[in-house]
């Protein structure tokens, strides 16, 4: 099939450009023959030389011609396709920008400039005397270039399995809406060239009509590069046929040289025209191409491939712009290990968990879900029509966990989900913001559940207070960055006269911008959240430690100054050191200072706690035990720190006379204390019958509103009364 096709080429350049070397048409054998090469490899050059010859014998051609056109139609071919391949040939690449530019590169290079020379052999006419041999080959090298590579596009666009380029006229499909500006003025040119031609031809000009063509032809043409392959021939035969008819209607057919370099001319002239026009529309569509790639990069989770918060988003706004749409489920499942996992098992183990993952999950939700999102480490979200069972999402999940574990050298680690699942109906009045706050706030609620599944009923209220909450944590996260904290005090009184000097713990306050104070209990969760302990921690010590510089005479009186600190402070490995140069710097003996440990639940790191508590210690800094006999304060904390100071916690403390089992566990604590040798404080000591009885047993400090309320450490200046009063002073009303 492929020989009849090249004899073909070469007859008709044979008949239209031998005949007036002008008008050189050596490109379509050659042309043919590149894109039989690009399609189908080098089985093509057998058949292909076999045509070329065979046209070259019926012409008359001698030997030499025969050579010339076999090195022009096969050779150059050959070398054009081998350096299309070494650019990445047409077809291996998206932007069609850059596969045009590269084919006439490469047809520039070789081919163009083998046919040029075969041409510029043949020269005889007047014409081209005058001119300088390399004018001319330059001139046929550019010409011949932009012509081959039209017919070349066309061919590829022809061929199956090869990509097409865009045809502008395709957006009209889409109907009156989707017509833009250039799509009208398109329009318009087609419709204005058709009524000047059908003038022309009325008024038998045929120059003015085969100009006025270049527009209908070059639409038709672009249209083939983008049409199936059927129609692509059906629209090239008609644009032939009305070329042809055009020829007749004006002149009488003729095959003298004159008409058929007229018809060559014309030919010609539309393919440079339609060259251009390829260019601009591989333009086009390159801008398309990058505005759609990057459309999809700001859509796409870069390691599943998933949809993201982005397109997770969109799609809200979509349905709940869409009155067809009666309610949707949103689920996030959440893999709770994967933050975890990333240490253990390496970032990239990770990422190719997180793509199967996401995979399965998208395989196993397939029929239901309008969309699986992928919106960040280990988080993904089914948005499903309807509202699932709920074991069986639970169910169908962990099916997915199951089936797609971590895989380690040495281990296999399953994935351990949680889902929370908000309904969302029509009417509801949410944003999609808002839909997001409920999601989290479900999922949040389902990652702290035993069950590990939360389905929260949407209301306005609980999406207003998770945002109220919002608001709160960046605030107290600006008065801490800010350091806005007020430092009070309050007095802990030694249960026994004769122990002097001034005993106070430390607590924080912190300042809202009107200057209205805020207890630790209400903004302490609020630094948790912010991951600001640490700064928060250090911000106190070095409030307190600079206002005793300040004041020479409350430094002097203090014997004791308790401090808290947090888990993630006294696992600080830093903080020994950082506590030792504060002090020295202020000159403050180490001996006044007592840190608290409190919170001891978020103690992470047991070990660099107990490194720091003996560094603390060894560098005269004691430690103190504070709320113990409640959480993860336990007897095990007690005999690896063995602290200085046991702070009973008040809860137990304030049921003494009421409770057995409460006093029993003082009791022990003060046991405790004595056999470690450690003071023991008990806090909550609202009256003076109950201080008398905690000095009774044993308890060496108290501490509470009867012996003291917190003040403005400024009010710190001389000690308290002694233990042998206790009635509370003025000061300490207990409200």
């Amino acid at each position: 099939m492929f020989a009849p096709l090249m004899f073909a080429a070469a007859w008709a350049s044979h008949v239209l450009g031998f005949r007036d070397p002008a008008i050189s048409l050596l490109w379509l054998p050659t042309s043919l023959m590149l894109v039989g090469l690009l399609t189908r490899g080098h089985t093509v050059l057998l058949p292909g030389i076999a045509g070329i010859v065979a046209c070259g014998y019926f012409s008359g051609a001698g030997f030499e011609r025969i050579a010339w056109m076999v090195a022009a139609t096969v050779v150059a071919p050959i070398v054009t396709a081998a350096l299309l391949r070494r650019l990445r040939a047409p077809g291996r690449i998206r932007s069609h920008l850059i596969q045009t530019g590269q084919l006439l590169a490469a047809l520039c290079l070789v081919q163009a400039p083998l046919a040029a020379a075969f041409g510029v052999q043949a020269l005889a006419g007047p014409l081209t005397a005058a001119l300088d041999p390399w004018v001319v080959y330059a001139s046929y090298a550019a010409v011949e270039a932009m012509s081959a590579l039209v017919f070349v596009r066309t061919g590829l666009a022809c061929m199956p399995g090869d990509g097409s380029g865009f045809c502008p006229m395709a957006g009209i499909a889409g109907g009156v809406q989707s017509l833009k500006r250039h799509h009208l003025l398109l329009i318009g040119t087609v419709l204005l060239a058709a009524a000047g031609v059908a003038v022309a031809v009325s008024r038998a000009s045929g120059a003015l009509a085969a100009f006025l063509m270049f527009p209908l032809f070059a639409c038709a043409l672009i249209g083939s590069v983008s049409a199936g392959r059927r129609m692509s021939g059906l629209i090239t035969l008609a644009g032939v046929a009305m070329i042809v008819t055009l020829r007749v209607r004006v002149e009488p057919f003729s095959l003298h040289i004159d008409y058929l370099t007229g018809l060559g001319q014309f030919v010609l002239l539309l393919t440079v025209g339609v060259a251009l026009t390829l260019f601009l529309n591989a333009l086009s569509e390159e801008r398309q191409l990058q505005a759609q790639r990057l459309r999809r990069q700001a859509e796409t989770n870069e390691v599943s491939d998933l949809p993201n918060l982005r397109a997770l988003q969109a799609q809200l706004h979509a349905c709940s712009a869409n009155e067809g749409c009666t309610g949707l489920t949103l689920a996030e499942v959440a893999v709770m290990d994967a933050l975890r996992w990333a240490d253990l098992a390496g970032r990239t183990r990770l990422m190719a968990f997180e793509r199967a993952f996401g995979e399965l999950l998208q395989t196993e939700f397939a029929e239901e879900a309008r969309l699986v999102a992928h919106i960040g480490t280990g988080r993904f979200v089914l948005m499903l029509p309807k509202s699932p069972d709920d074991a069986d999402l639970q169910r169908r999940v962990r099916a997915v966990a199951e089936a797609r574990p971590l895989t380690l050298p040495d281990r296999r680690l399953v994935a351990s989900c949680s889902i929370g699942v908000v309904d969302v109906r029509r009417g509801t009045g949410q944003d999609p913001e808002s839909l997001l706050a409920a999601l989290s706030i479900a999922q949040q609620t389902a990652s702290a559940s035993a069950a590990r599944f939360h389905r929260l009923e949407l209301a306005g209220s609980a999406v207003a207070a998770y945002r109220d909450d919002l608001a709160w944590v960046e605030t107290v996260r600006h008065a801490v960055l800010e350091g806005r904290i007020a430092i009070h005090a309050q007095p802990i009184v030694p249960a026994c006269a004769g122990d002097t000097g001034l005993h106070y713990e430390v607590l924080a306050r912190l300042v809202e911008p009107d200057g209205a104070i805020v207890p630790r209990g209400r903004f302490l969760p609020a630094v948790s959240q912010s991951r600001l302990l640490e700064r928060f921690d250090r911000l106190v010590i070095t409030s307190t430690l600079d206002h005793l510089h300040r004041h020479p005479p409350l430094l002097a009186a203090t014997a004791v100054c308790a401090i808290n600190v947090t888990g993630p402070t006294i696992c600080d490995t830093d903080f020994p050191s950082w506590l030792d140069g504060a002090l020295s710097e202020r000159r403050i003996p180490a001996s006044r200072i007592v840190i608290e440990i409190t919170e001891s639940e978020s103690i992470a790191r047991l070990d660099s706690a107990l490194g720091n508590v003996r560094a603390l210690q060894a560098a005269g800094v004691a430690v103190a035990v504070d709320d113990f006999g409640t959480g993860q304060a336990t007897f095990d904390h007690i005999r690896r720190f063995a602290p200085q100071w046991l702070k009973i916690d008040g809860s137990f403390v304030r049921a003494f006379d009421t409770s057995p089992l409460d006093r029993e566990i003082v009791l022990s604590i003060v046991r405790i204390g004595k056999a470690l040798g450690a003071r023991t404080v008990a806090e909550w000591v609202e009256d003076a019958p109950l201080a008398e009885r905690m000095r009774e047993i044993g308890v060496d400090y108290l501490q509470g509103y009867a012996l003291g309320r917190p003040m403005p450490i400024e009010a710190l200046a001389v000690p308290q009364p002694s233990a042998v009063d206790l009635r509370p002073p003025a000061l300490a009303v207990h409200v």
